[in-house]
């Protein structure tokens, strides 16, 4: 059987545009983004992103502070092509979340944004604890996820009929895992997303202080 990770990883590097499209505007989350930036400590400006898609979060960021240094990452080439693009300004590597403990730090930010619906749960624990190893004292991590069980986790179809394996994460599961690897949560934010289909799920914004 071929891993679930490698399916998915392979279904988010064939549509990279069609995920740039949809997602690259939308601004449901630029509250979120705003907190995370107005709290960073103010002694760096050094920022890390997994799994950073198109680059829609460090262009939003970006716009607000252009004196952001990003190092954007990304496990699917097409995704980080896209991202260098859009932020010209950053630095990147093509990196498996699951290897962030390769990179040196340390930085003031660390934002994973909705790379963890991809992660289970065991491999979301060695990202967050990867992360806290990498952050400077007092530096933020943001984390966003699907709220749900992981009895709800497994294989899901788009539009276009290809597939990913989506890992659904309670917050009070992520609440305790940040607080073992020596984070302090800060603020948690949830929201509504709506799909095309009419359901609607809850996506939760969790941020979190070394």
């Amino acid at each position: 059987m071929t891993n679930p990770y490698d399916i998915t990883l392979n279904t988010w590097n064939k549509l990279a545009q069609v995920y740039q499209d949809k997602f690259m505007h939308l601004d449901l989350y630029n509250d979120t983004y705003d907190w995370f930036y107005e709290h960073l400590p103010q002694s760096g400006n050094k920022l890390l992103e997994v799994g950073c898609g198109p680059g829609n979060i460090a262009r939003y960021l970006l716009s607000r502070d252009k004196t952001l240094r990003f190092h954007l990452t990304d496990g699917t080439p097409e995704m980080l092509k896209l991202a260098l693009r859009n932020n010209p300004e950053a630095s990147g590597s093509l990196l498996d979340a699951r290897h962030l403990h390769t990179l040196a730090g340390p930085y003031a930010g660390i934002v994973v944004g909705f790379c963890l619906p991809y992660l289970s749960a065991a491999d979301t624990e060695k990202l967050i604890r990867d992360s806290v190893a990498l952050l400077e004292s007092g530096g933020l991590l943001y984390l966003s996820f699907i709220e749900g069980t992981d009895a709800q986790s497994g294989f899901q179809s788009g539009s276009t009929g290809d597939q990913t394996y989506v890992y659904y994460h309670d917050t009070s599961a992520i609440k305790r895992i940040a607080e073992q690897a020596g984070l302090t949560v800060k603020q948690v934010f949830y929201k509504t997303y709506s799909r095309a289909n009419t359901t609607t799920e809850t996506h939760t914004i969790l941020i979190a202080e070394k």
